[in-house]
């Protein structure tokens, strides 16, 4: 290999894999060919070249396997977890980018999680630049509607990142008020601390200084407020 495939290989490492083409993920063209295959929903294809060897699990670029890029077609997922492909496959520098089913949270369609949990995913797999679980990612936004999902398939609730956040922690500081609300409701340990010494209670007083109050998550906020002043648990002024 020349230092010019050398520099170029070391690009693309660094390049966030979500923003990768088929080309730069999957120099192998078996391996092209397969998840190319596959995010068509060609499922006929996919067995034939199943069938001719071609690994379902092996990796291009930092890592991936044909399984992340065919996260664009639910029925390319679906054959690629029958033939074997797994979703708790880790990717980027020590994981540092997540894995399947990380990403499967961030999706859209929550197809994407529930095959992928039904296909062996493991809801409580730590990876990602934060060394976080599937539900501290599903604290986000365009996450929290798969928490219930995560949780009904025995995620770990009160699960640190490497920070010491919990999901709840990251939802209340994300405002998403109405999550942190189910979360208490499913039993969340509300006292763990992290890193910083900085509770639930501690990150509800900082954030509800920046809420808007006329937005519905302020309300949930209010009601998050009242279940931890019956429970004698107070917010510090």
């Amino acid at each position: 290999m020349d230092s010019s495939q050398k520099a170029a290989n070391e690009r693309a490492s660094r390049t966030l894999i979500a923003y990768m083409s088929l080309e730069t993920m999957f120099p192998d063209n078996d391996v092209r060919a397969l998840a190319k295959a596959a995010g068509k929903g060609n499922v006929e294809k996919v067995k034939e070249l199943v069938d001719k060897g071609i690994d379902v699990n092996a990796t291009g670029t930092s890592g991936v396997t044909p399984l992340f890029w065919t996260m664009r077609n639910i029925e390319g997922f679906k054959i690629l977890l029958k033939l074997g492909a797994d979703p708790n496959i880790r990717f980027g520098d020590q994981g540092d980018q997540g894995s399947v089913m990380h990403w499967a949270v961030r999706s859209n369609d929550e197809r994407f999680l529930e095959e992928a949990l039904e296909h062996g995913g493991n809801p409580n797999l730590v990876a990602g630049q934060f060394d976080e679980t599937p539900l501290i990612v599903a604290a986000s936004p365009e996450g929290k509607s798969k928490a219930s999902i995560l949780l009904d398939r025995g995620a770990d609730i009160d699960a640190q990142r490497l920070s010491g956040d919990t999901a709840i922690i990251v939802a209340a500081r994300l405002g998403q008020f109405d999550l942190v609300y189910e979360l208490l409701e499913r039993g969340a340990d509300f006292t763990i601390r992290n890193k910083n010494g900085r509770d639930l209670l501690d990150t509800i007083a900082f954030r509800r200084r920046t809420m808007d109050p006329d937005n519905e998550l302020t309300r949930w906020m209010n009601k998050v407020i009242e279940w931890l002043d019956r429970r004698g648990a107070h917010l510090p002024r």
